[in-house]
């Protein structure tokens, strides 16, 4: 039997580098000279600095300018400093049209984000997307500042272009975004595990905010937001961005299709492909019955469901987690819909005890980050995105009736919600298989069987990481993303 093994051991890239920055000065209309960092080409992005900050300690020594510079223009003025928010919003403006910059990503971090905001409700049309960093649009009451007139003024249920929050979890998130979860229509919220308020600049604060800069980026089709209704009844949430072959991306328990949106594997996935990534029933934005009858093979036959609703014939499909049980019980009932499938942190295991006797040994240890970053998969409040149906919330209820599906004792291991030791005759799967694991997530024991019995299996090792750290938002290594694009674009229909 022909066998096509690819073993891709990993080590960490370095980081990404751009050219250096060039520092230039322009003359505002009232005669003030500001200076300005500019570096790299592409998309432009203007990166605002907050108070008691400077362009150099804010973005260049962070390596946010670096990271944004690779596929960007980045443009970092340093902002006047005894000026109103409306005056500092107009010296962005003529810096653009000096530059000859119609639009851009615009981030605000700290008391930028009231420039961010001045921007936002007088010249809405310069802006690609707005990010906040440390900084919110703060509710309207009576304890809102008298002085805070652009908060005041801007009716952001107005406001067309995507937006992200990046906040401290230790600096009350949910609570200060309330009033953006409400009204804004596209509005994402992050909050960074772990990060004091006053020092959340740093590689996962960098990496989240590149993969929102560039899904947003000119010439990459619209996100959209889209339902469908199950069989049986349970209305479904899915998301679509990009052209091209459809690739299908499945979330872990307890987490959202929102993950994909801040790792950059949908960001570079949508280069060249359609890629629609579903929230399972109990999860997201979709229904959460509190029924246990209604988990089990169901969840994993919404997403042959939703090709059939996009009368797609087939897919790559691409699971991590319980997403990988989902491939798995696809591949065992439904393979004729699979065009690749993509396994991550779970896959199919050995059956027999005696075959399991020979698995090599995995590398023992423990990933110091992968607290943290399972913090940023499970919690959807968290990962929170906003669309005119209402925001994703998590439903204690609906994960227990998960786990309470009545498997039969055979059909799972001790502990687990769904089975990973299914009964597939792995032999008659002829699709190529990517399997992408942590070297502290039991690789060996995850992938020895199907080493043994497909003919066309890729594995990626990923060193350091563990369960979550190899694919949550700000903690995914590029290793992940390249691997990913590789495989998918190298069995594309020809």
């Amino acid at each position: 039997m022909l066998r096509r093994l690819a073993l891709l051991l990993l080590c960490l890239a370095p980081s990404l580098r751009a050219d250096a920055p060039a520092r230039s000065f322009f003359t505002a209309s009232d005669g003030v000279k500001l200076e300005y960092v500019d570096a790299g080409s592409g998309p432009a992005v203007i990166l605002l600095h907050g108070r008691n900050s400077n362009a150099e300690d804010q973005w260049l020594k962070t390596g946010v300018a670096a990271a944004l510079a690779a596929h960007h223009r980045v443009i970092a003025p340093e902002l006047r400093g005894d000026r109103s928010s409306a005056r500092r919003a107009e010296d962005v403006v003529e810096l653009m049209k000096t530059l000859r910059v119609d639009r851009a990503h615009l981030h605000g971090y700290g008391s930028a984000g009231d420039v961010l905001t001045q921007l936002l409700a007088s010249h809405p049309e310069r802006l690609l997307t707005a990010s906040y960093g440390g900084s919110v649009i703060p509710e309207i009451g009576p304890e809102t500042p008298p002085g805070d007139e652009i908060a005041r003024r801007i009716d952001l249920t107005k406001v067309k272009v995507p937006v992200l929050a990046l906040n401290s979890r230790l600096d009350r998130p949910n609570e200060k975004t309330g009033r953006m979860r409400r009204e804004l229509p596209r509005f994402w919220s992050y909050g960074l595990a772990g990060s004091e308020p006053a020092r959340i600049v740093g590689p996962v604060y960098t990496k989240i905010l590149s993969s929102f800069v560039e899904l947003f980026d000119p010439g990459v089709p619209p996100l959209e937001d889209r339902f469908f209704v199950a069989r049986d009844g349970v209305k479904l949430h899915y998301w679509s961005i990009g052209q091209g072959p459809a690739v299908v991306l499945l979330h872990g328990f307890s987490g959202s299709a929102d993950m994909w949106l801040f790792n950059g594997v949908a960001a570079a996935l949508a280069k060249n492909h359609r890629v629609l990534a579903l929230d399972c029933r109990g999860h997201g934005r979709s229904d959460k019955p509190h029924d246990p009858a209604r988990y089990g093979p169901p969840v994993a036959l919404d997403t042959v469901e939703l090709l059939d609703h996009l009368k797609l014939e087939k897919a790559h499909i691409h699971g991590f987690s319980l997403g990988g049980w989902i491939l798995a019980y696809i591949l065992s009932q439904r393979p004729e819909r699979v065009l690749t499938a993509a396994f991550v942190g779970h896959a199919v295991m050995e059956f027999d005890p005696a075959m399991e006797r020979n698995v090599p040994q995995d590398r023992e240890g423990v990933d110091g980050l992968d607290r943290a970053a399972r913090e940023k998969v499970r919690d959807p409040l968290e990962l929170e995105a906003r669309s005119v149906q209402g925001p994703g919330t998590r439903d204690d209820q609906a994960l227990a009736a998960a786990r309470a599906y009545p498997w039969k004792p055979t059909e799972r291991l001790e502990g687990e919600v769904f089975p990973s030791r299914l009964p597939i005759d792995l032999k008659s799967i002829k699709m190529p298989v990517l399997a992408i694991m942590g070297a502290l997530d039991w690789p060996n024991l995850k992938t020895h069987r199907m080493w043994r019995e497909l003919d066309n299996i890729w594995i990626v090792r990923l060193p350091g990481k563990a369960h979550v750290s190899g694919v949550a938002p700000g903690y995914i290594p590029p290793e992940y993303v390249d691997a990913t694009v590789k495989f998918v674009t190298a069995n594309d229909p020809r």
